[in-house]
């Protein structure tokens, strides 16, 4: 089984998680849903502050390039993800490398 990469854009609020949510059961083979949402949700708290992705109490929103980034990096992931057909048994394994992760800042 391969899985699939389903991107909708829209604006907010505009219905493109309740469509894929009714679409992945009815469509063959294995979709998976993932959003801006999803992206923000795994974003340490500093990240969601000055120079990263300010949420303001009028509900203006300014991304700072910390967040371009990270948003960059996030979407190149999942297009790779999208053009990688193969089952995931037969892609290349990364070496473990010892110590800390780089940073991507």
């Amino acid at each position: 089984m391969v899985p699939t990469v389903v991107v909708l854009n829209g604006g907010s609020s505009s219905g493109k998680s309740s469509l894929t949510r009714e679409l992945q059961p009815l469509l063959p083979g294995t979709w998976l849903r993932f959003s801006v949402d999803t992206l923000i949700d795994a974003c340490p708290p500093q990240l969601l502050s000055q120079g990263g992705l300010d949420i303001a109490a009028n509900g203006s929103i300014d991304v700072g390039e910390a967040f371009t980034r990270i948003e960059q990096c996030w979407m190149a992931g999942l297009a790779a993800m999208a053009r990688d057909r193969r089952p995931p048994s037969h892609r290349r394994r990364l070496p473990q490398r010892a110590g800390r992760p780089r940073s991507l800042g």
